[in-house]
């Protein structure tokens, strides 16, 4: 290159040589088993409660009461589904409605209507494993350390708020994971109680 004279370069060319791979090598387009899928299909997978129970195991639940000492008179009747609660008159109190328009209008004055009943039986976070969390002591040189074996999908959050319930610092608490039934943020926050 020189400053006197103008440069001139061709245009530049490459080339790449794919090889095809195998099918076994491919994924786009190819249906693949989950990693777990045969354990978790023939019931063979282990989750967190499935762990045996250490000994003199302690257990704990919570009992919340606004009004403690109290007799129970009546106990509500379980509802599962929206014709449960039309069927006790339990509905929300906090109703919403969300309205544009005017639809009755909009109904009486369409060229076609059509009506329908549509039923949707979803439910949310609803898993068969429950939520789980196991404390293990470990004695060590300087301080105990508690191993904490959970169902959770955020075992970050346990360690951090984990401390806060029991007073030591949180490089003392590991958060053991082996699998989660389930999960779609679901088990994201309910194991930290």
């Amino acid at each position: 290159m020189s400053a006197v004279y103008i440069y001139r370069r061709s245009v530049s060319h490459g080339q790449q040589t794919i090889h095809e791979r195998s099918l076994i090598h491919r994924v786009v387009s190819v249906a693949l088993l989950h990693g777990s899928a045969y354990v978790q299909m023939t019931g063979e997978a282990k989750y967190m409660n499935d762990s045996p129970l250490l000994p003199n195991t302690l257990h704990a639940g919570f009992v919340l009461s606004t009004q403690p000492h109290a007799r129970i008179t009546n106990i509500a009747p379980t509802i599962m589904t929206i014709d449960d609660a039309i069927q006790y008159e339990n509905y929300l109190d906090n109703e919403q409605c969300i309205r544009k328009g005017d639809p009755n209008r909009a109904l009486s004055e369409a060229e076609y209507t059509l009506e329908e009943t549509l039923l949707i039986g979803g439910q949310e976070h609803f898993y068969l494993e429950t939520n789980y969390c196991m404390a293990m002591t470990i004695p060590s040189d300087n301080d105990d350390e508690l191993t904490l074996y959970s169902a959770t999908q955020d075992p970050s959050k346990i360690q951090e708020l984990a401390p806060l319930a029991i007073g030591k610092d949180a490089k003392h608490i590991q958060c053991l994971i082996k699998r989660i039934d389930g999960g779609f943020g679901g088990k994201d926050s309910r194991a930290y109680v």
